[in-house]
């Protein structure tokens, strides 16, 4: 049996991880010192062991096509493997499946393997709004380091993120694209992540990117 505090030899103390905070004498000191390492650890902790999935489960009624589904694994295996560029576009008309394609991805065993980081997804849609994607910029930060940031500008959010992401291996969707504005804040060359943005306009899809036209599912 543990001896209790009050009877143990020397001042009794508490452990977080391997820093040690004497409790006996200036006590609201010790609880700022706990409170300022466990505020460190959260980013540390989920780049480590954390696998983050962002995407929204398919349908019940979703009907599997193994072969755009293979097609498109091996697609973002090149383009993990070659690094630039990292961008896959799925284009079609409304209703045509795309964003449900991309979520069966999501949800498939190899994208696990390739992206041990896990899935971010954004969905952005026909209006653009910066201060709505500023807060979806903010979720998935939060989704991330479990510490949900403050941003006012869409200019700090985007360097924010792009400093988090850098250090990890994601698949980034961006679904619903209307305006190419809307993902320049997202997107980064030099990024480890492979993006896959779905679109009905050809006109949003970046320079260099491995473009793909689905028909009807």
């Amino acid at each position: 049996m543990r001896t209790p505090p009050d009877q143990a030899d020397g001042p009794s103390r508490t452990i977080v991880d391997r820093d040690q905070y004497n409790l006996s004498g200036n006590f609201p000191n010790a609880i700022i010192n706990i409170n300022s390492t466990l505020e460190a650890v959260p980013e540390q902790i989920t780049k480590a062991s954390r696998y983050i999935n962002m995407a929204p489960s398919p349908p019940q009624s979703f009907v599997n096509r193994d072969d755009l589904i293979n097609a498109l694994l091996t697609s973002i295996k090149q383009t993990r493997a070659h690094s630039s560029p990292n961008i896959i576009a799925l284009r079609g008309a409304g209703g045509y499946g795309k964003s449900t394609l991309v979520s069966a991805i999501c949800f498939h065993p190899s994208t696990r393997e390739l992206f041990p980081n896990g899935v971010l997804w954004i969905t952005l849609g026909e209006h653009y709004d910066s201060g709505k994607l500023v807060l979806q910029i903010a979720d998935v930060i939060e989704c991330i380091t479990l510490n949900r940031p403050a941003f006012q500008a869409i200019d700090a959010a985007s360097i924010k993120l792009r400093d988090i992401v850098q250090t990890g291996r994601f698949l980034f969707i961006l679904d619903d694209v209307w305006h190419h504005n809307q993902i320049r804040p997202l997107l980064w060359p030099e990024s480890p992540c492979v993006y896959m943005l779905t679109t009905r306009n050809h006109q949003t899809i970046p320079r260099l990117s491995r473009t793909y036209a689905l028909t009807f599912l």
